[in-house]
């Protein structure tokens, strides 16, 4: 096992912009190869679609000047997990990324990452969905934090308020749960 500390920069100098972009790890936006970019071009554009209309405030946000963005967002599933690792007929449990959503309660929304990547990366969790669904899923959670958070949301994966709910998911739902059915 190899723990790989970044601290606090949002880009892994270890992967390549074409890795990281692959992988859903931010890149300069300069730098994310055009395929890559269009693909989630398009999922974006049908999740937001989706967002604003489970939740119509977040369409009309209020006033607010726009910085300017300089990299990709993080698009791991659970805030986790690359999605090409999920891709093929094995699910490749060998890569997961702790700490990427930003929100108050640090200490326990990590803890909780962490007990959940130990349960994914041993065999215990099996995602229960489809590939096509596990992207919607990832694209569903970068435009909900972008339309909630506004600019914080557009560097960052929030989840400021909604913490509770996606702690106590991840904590009961691998605890509860048989092994291959999350």
């Amino acid at each position: 096992m190899v723990i790989y500390a970044t601290g606090y920069d949002i880009t892994q100098p270890a992967f390549s912009p074409e890795d990281g972009a692959n992988l859903g790890i931010p890149v300069p936006i300069k730098q994310c190869p055009p395929e890559i970019a269009a693909k989630w071009d398009r999922l974006e554009e049908v999740a937001d679609r989706e967002v604003v209309e489970r939740f119509p405030r977040l369409g009309k946000p209020p006033l607010h000047e726009r910085v300017s963005i300089t990299h990709t967002p993080y698009r791991l599933w659970r805030n986790m997990v690359p999605l090409p690792l999920l891709s093929g007929e094995e699910l490749d449990r060998s890569l997961v990324f702790i700490g990427t959503a930003k929100t108050y309660s640090t200490p326990i929304v990590f803890e909780a990452m962490a007990l959940w990547a130990v349960a994914w990366m041993s065999g215990r969790i099996h995602p229960g969905k489809s590939f096509a669904e596990m992207e919607h899923e990832v694209a569903v959670t970068g435009v909900f934090s972008r339309r909630r958070y506004l600019n914080l949301g557009h560097k960052f994966t929030c989840q400021f308020f909604e913490f509770l709910p996606v702690t106590t998911y991840r904590a009961i739902s691998f605890i509860r749960a048989p092994a291959n059915s999350l």
